[in-house]
């Protein structure tokens, strides 16, 4: 669908085109969000990487709410319903299970999501993420021939 530029829409015709209601971009109302950044360890942006928020502390799942990727500063915005709790987590892929050798994960106590607090129609501005590349340990395999799910510091490799 092409609109000319200063072209009024009919909010009625472009919601039954693009899947979406009219009360989905009433921006003067505020969003609701979290915003800041991914780090590495030497405090250098992270790009590419995704945040993942889920209502309990175990984050296991599917999340509730997925930002779009880091851009180049590893800057995230990540849009969440209401005034919640959520925790966070950092992933390089979007489709789950176990992560891949190299692939950014939060730096907390055996991979714990950082707690954050939501408020409705407002921004939490200045949450940092620290993350750190992991790598599965090599030929460790479980008996059903699956490689198994522990992960080891890059450093513990060597």
């Amino acid at each position: 669908m092409t609109v000319a530029p200063g072209a009024k829409v009919d909010l009625g015709v472009l919601s039954s085109v693009f899947m979406f209601t009219p009360e989905m971009i009433q921006r003067s109302k505020g969003i609701t969000a979290i915003e800041g950044g991914v780090l590495d360890l030497d405090g250098k942006p992270v790009e590419g990487v995704v945040v993942f928020a889920y209502l309990s502390p175990e984050a296991m799942g599917r999340p509730l709410f997925v930002s779009d990727r880091t851009d180049k500063k590893g800057e995230f915005l990540l849009r969440v319903h209401g005034s919640e709790t959520f925790y966070l987590k950092v992933r390089g892929v979007i489709g789950g299970g176990a992560p891949e050798n190299g692939e950014y994960m939060n730096v907390t106590e055996d991979f714990q999501p950082v707690q954050v607090k939501s408020v409705i129609n407002s921004k939490t501005k200045g949450v940092v993420l620290k993350v750190k590349k992991f790598l599965r340990p090599e030929g460790v395999m479980e008996p059903t021939g699956k490689a198994i799910r522990a992960w080891k510091k890059i450093e513990d490799i060597k």
